[in-house]
């Protein structure tokens, strides 16, 4: 047994990483989507779902988003740049991303 684990262990810290305990998911529903996304397992679950959905643009505007509101820019040119883009990608009815959002947004 002890071997069997150790070789599945080692098989998963290739394919993701050095392996922690991963978050439950009664933390995940009690903390929502910032420990879903900290979580190994039950993030590829997520993935599998958004990709089975046709819906992988949600998780990646979010992040977008995330990621824009937790960056430090130089100039205000730069922030509109990086705004424009997020729009441009996300909301632009033309873009291949298109999140679906109501137009009063």
């Amino acid at each position: 047994y002890k071997t069997r684990h150790a070789l599945r262990t080692s098989k998963l810290e290739k394919l993701l990483g050095e392996i922690s305990l991963d978050i439950s998911g009664v933390e995940i529903e009690k903390e929502g989507l910032k420990a879903l996304l900290q979580s190994k397992v039950p993030l590829a679950y997520f993935f599998a779902n958004l990709i089975d959905n046709y819906s992988t643009e949600l998780i990646c505007f979010y992040l977008d988003v995330e990621r824009y509101l937790s960056c430090t820019f130089t100039t205000l040119e730069k922030k509109f740049q990086c705004a424009q883009q997020i729009f441009t990608t996300y909301l632009d009815p033309r873009s291949f991303l298109e999140v679906n959002v109501g137009d009063h947004i």
